[in-house]
């Protein structure tokens, strides 16, 4: 069962990074290769795509001065970038046999994430309104991270429960009071998170299915898949 991964904005490029690592087969293709698609607005969070076990066909590079945690800056860059990332899209859909739609990785606080990652959910559910869209979400800590954060979060919310089949919401706050650590830090729960994901992304047969995404997307949003 294949489909698109997309991750989006520093936490969604990290994270990505990190689920890739364990080659679940939900984005793997038969050469070995990745279905997956980075995007950011920064460089220096773009190369860190440099791990040689993860075998990528294409990566977007959005390079710009980023979006200031902004939601509007983000929403106004994809739809700027709109064209290009559908394109890419549409080429990694014609090199499997079968996708059956879209996993989008992204934070609620920062502006690509946010920004970024509603108007790309949009597009997709108008594009493709025959393949589900799974939004897994970061939740940003209640204070200290970003002044907007409060309204990225409300803005993107407000589009994805509109546009998304399923989302899956992540609270940095929780993770961060299930690690058994005196300091905690972003590595912990990113490690924490990617661990707790793994078992979503698997076949499966190999997890109970009350367990995989997949199996609650049959239930609660049919899809079909020749």
């Amino acid at each position: 069962m294949s489909c698109i991964g997309i991750f989006i904005g520093q936490c969604g490029v990290t994270l990505g990074l990190q689920i890739l690592k364990s080659n679940p087969p939900t984005f793997r293709a038969i050469d070995g290769s990745c279905h997956a698609l980075f995007i950011d607005t920064e460089i220096k969070v773009m190369s860190r795509i440099t791990d040689p076990k993860i075998k990528l066909k294409s990566v977007i590079l959005n390079a710009a001065s980023g979006c200031g945690g902004c939601y509007a800056k983000g929403a106004v860059t994809a739809k700027k970038n709109k064209s290009e990332i559908m394109d890419r899209i549409r080429s990694k859909m014609e090199e499997m046999e079968c996708c059956l739609g879209f996993v989008l990785v992204h934070s609620l606080c920062g502006g690509t994430g946010s920004g970024y990652g509603s108007i790309l959910t949009q597009e997709l559910a108008e594009v493709f309104p025959e393949m589900f869209r799974v939004n897994i979400a970061i939740l940003p800590f209640n204070t200290g991270e970003n002044p907007l954060q409060s309204y990225n979060t409300l803005f993107c919310i407000d589009a994805l429960q509109e546009h998304s089949d399923m989302i899956v919401f992540i609270e940095n706050s929780v993770v961060s009071q299930a690690i058994s650590k005196d300091k905690v830090s972003m590595s912990d729960i990113n490690a924490k998170i990617m661990n707790d994901l793994q078992v979503v992304f698997k076949d499966n047969k190999q997890v109970p299915s009350r367990s995989s995404i997949w199996e609650v997307l049959k239930i609660v949003c049919p899809i079909f898949c020749p």
